[in-house]
């Protein structure tokens, strides 16, 4: 296979001290492969860290700068693989991709080799079709005899065999018969299970490492996709290929396999008959095109009004609370009958041009069998060909044109599933840009001193939210960040963790630039509670677990009681192991804002960001939360972004942002002596400006 050659074609995409990256084409496809260079690589002393994906073909290596050599290091081991080769040049763990699949400079060609199939499950399920195809015209064959014999034209190797009247012949050609549809069903089973589960397992293989390349996408990269798009690719697009797999790729294979035995059959019985039957074929084959080309539109149109069906049925089903609080039932039943009856008419107008175009087919085969029976009858009058031979070409030749008809299905689900595997591509070749560093940041060594120094950024580039914005957060403080909406508080939050990079200047955790801290260990050493909790459908013990999922129930329970959640939950029919159902659905706001709080003081991290953590909650609930926030936040480095002042007027230090710009700073009673921006959204929110507003009016 030249592995030697394309291993070895090595392209180095960037490089610091101590680490680099490097494009390995030939890793691409190669799970195993990929496995056994981190392997030897990571064997090595003075390497840190070895990171090769098989799906991109890229290699990341973190090192001891002064004493190791990368590029030799991987060379090295590269050199290794290629002598550990099996004989002929293929390594015994290679996986196949059978021809028959593939053609050439197509999406799907590239997604079956970067997840090959499985060699066994590649060589099995086309064999067994071959084996299926050719077992499928042994009944017939034992049809075909049964008809001679009783025309008194048996075949002669039944005489050889011994059997001379006709009773015996009928009995063991019946025999024969009965055997050979119980050998088809054996068969034709074997084939299904062959092809079932060499498309189930490439689909599992695509859908897990597909689903965890997406967990290493940027933030941005996520957030410019619909989840439903995601979704659909991962389900839908997956669900395509496996059809085709399972079911398309064996069906093209049969029919061609039909064919080619038909064509010898009918050449060797009658040159002549067969170029009569094989005429009208080029006919039908485009026949079958025309019709799958003006069956498409419609089937596309019933498709799309689906779509908004089901969209339309999501969007409510989710959302029955505003509909009902706006008595608005009677007006979506209304969309709901008006979309409705578009499917209805779509569907019947694409079942309706599918039909009529189906009628023509069938014509067309009608007349090309009567054509070929014609002068297949001319034969056998002229003694050209034996009357046996005729009988059997009353079975073969409408085999092959029913097939040659559906040979536009197969095709179709083929070329659907090369669109779903652009779609799979196109996800997978989306690389992260934000990358973790080789310097490691063990939590019990993070001091929590945070400096933003002189950073720039903007979502947009012609749209800056920050411009030489600098600012600090001590250790072990309770630092606040209030403004209006689009100030820029949940950006620095963002920054913080990394969900973005900086596009100048640096974020730095006790000194250190955030871009050079493994990013594993940044993320674990921070706690993040949002004002969007995000609960999962499981128990709530499941839930707060998420922190740390090997700690004890005892931890759990500390948590709990931390967060203010302790009781509510004993009060709760099932305690700990009650449901919280899709998104925490059946838990109040407060409750679910309380869990989170619990998951995030299982992590103990030594940072904690507070993100609008009371905004949707009442007077009662965000009391019980402030003394969560209060207990947890000790001892800790504790960011808090807020709209309602309430929440943070116990913070060491308070800034007030305004278009990326800090204007004010201080304590909360230090800004209300200041009487400027913080003192006037403190009286809006406790109604002292409202009231002084009511006594100017009276």
């Amino acid at each position: 296979m030249g592995m030697a050659a394309d291993i070895f074609d090595l392209r180095l995409r960037s490089e610091i001290p101590g680490r680099q990256r490097w494009d390995i084409p030939g890793l691409v496809g190669r799970r195993d492969l990929a496995q056994r260079l981190e392997a030897l690589v990571g064997g090595v002393a003075g390497v840190r860290d070895v990171r090769a994906n098989h799906l991109t073909g890229r290699v990341l290596l973190h090192f001891e700068a002064l004493t190791v050599n990368g590029a030799r290091v991987i060379r090295d081991a590269l050199d290794r693989l290629v002598r550990e080769a099996a004989p002929g040049g293929r390594r015994p763990e290679e996986e196949t991709v059978h021809p028959a699949l593939l053609s050439a400079g197509n999406p799907l060609r590239e997604l079956l080799t970067r997840f090959k199939l499985d060699r066994r499950g590649a060589r099995e399920a086309p064999l067994w079709s071959i084996v299926n195809n050719v077992v499928n015209f042994l009944p017939e064959l034992g049809l075909v005899a049964i008809v001679n014999v009783v025309n008194k034209d048996a075949p002669k190797f039944l005489a050889a065999m011994g059997l001379r009247s006709m009773p015996a012949q009928l009995v063991f050609l019946g025999a024969f018969t009965a055997a050979a549809f119980a050998a088809e069903l054996v068969v034709e089973r074997k084939k299904r299970e062959a092809w079932r589960r060499m498309a189930r397992d490439l689909e599992h293989r695509v859908r897990v490492d597909t689903y965890a390349h997406v967990q290493e996408l940027d933030l941005a990269t996520i957030e410019n996709q619909s989840s439903g798009a995601l979704v659909r690719t991962l389900s839908e697009h997956l669900a395509t290929i496996n059809r085709f797999l399972e079911t398309g790729a064996d069906d093209m294979l049969q029919r061609a396999i039909t064919a080619l035995i038909i064509v010898v059959t009918l050449l060797a019985v009658s040159p002549t008959l067969a170029v009569t039957a094989l005429v009208p074929l080029p006919i039908i084959m485009l026949g079958a095109r025309y019709v799958q080309t003006k069956t498409e539109k419609p089937y596309e149109e019933m498709a799309e009004v689906n779509s908004r069906l089901n969209k339309l049925l999501s969007n409510n089903l989710t959302d029955l609370a505003t509909i009902k609080s706006f008595t608005a039932e009677r007006q979506e039943v209304g969309r709901l009958l008006q979309i409705s009856q578009g499917v209805r008419d779509t569907s019947d107008r694409a079942v309706a041009t599918s039909s009529k175009y189906t009628d023509v087919m069938r014509l067309l085969i009608s007349l090309s069998f009567a054509l070929s029976m014609t002068a297949g009858g001319f034969l056998v009058a002229r003694n050209s060909i034996a009357p046996s031979m005729f009988t059997l070409l009353l079975f073969f030749v409408p085999k092959l044109l029913v097939r040659m008809e559906g040979m536009g299905e197969g095709y179709d689900m083929y070329k659907n599933a090369v669109g779903s595997a652009a779609e799979l591509l196109k996800l997978i070749r989306a690389e992260p840009t934000i990358v973790g560093g080789d310097t490691p940041l063990p939590a019990n060594r993070v001091e929590g001193m945070v400096r933003f120094d002189g950073i720039d950024f903007a979502y947009r580039p012609d749209n800056p939210l920050f411009r030489n914005f600098s600012v600090t957060i001590p250790p072990r403080q309770t630092v606040a960040f209030v403004g209006s909406t689009g100030a820029g508080k949940s950006t620095l939050v963002k920054l913080m963790m990394r969900f973005y990079d900086v596009n100048g200047g640096s974020v730095l955790l006790d000194g250190k630039d955030l871009r050079d801290l493994d990013l594993t260990d940044l993320r674990r050493a921070i706690g993040f509670v949002s004002q969007d909790v995000s609960l999962f459908d499981g128990s709530i013990r499941d839930n707060i677990l998420y922190g740390r999922p090997a700690a004890s129930f005892e931890d759990v329970v500390e948590a709990a009681k931390a967060a203010e959640a302790h009781a509510f939950i004993e009060a709760l029919p099932d305690g700990y192991d009650t449901a919280v159902g899709e998104r925490g659905k059946k838990l109040s706001g407060g409750q679910r804002q309380r869990i989170s709080i619990a998951r995030t003081m299982l992590k103990n991290p030594p940072i904690l960001i507070l993100d609008e953590a009371t905004s949707a909650v009442d007077n009662e609930t965000e009391a019980a939360i402030q003394l969560s926030i209060d207990r947890i936040s000790r001892d800790r480095t504790t960011v808090m972004i807020a709209h309602r002042l309430s929440t943070v007027r116990n913070a060491d230090m308070i800034h007030v942002l305004e278009e990326g710009r800090i204007v004010e700073s201080g304590s909360h009673e230090a800004l209300l002596r200041r009487k400027g921006i913080y003192a006037g959204l403190w009286r809006v929110q406790t109604g002292e400006a409202v009231r002084l507003l009511h006594h100017a009016s009276t």
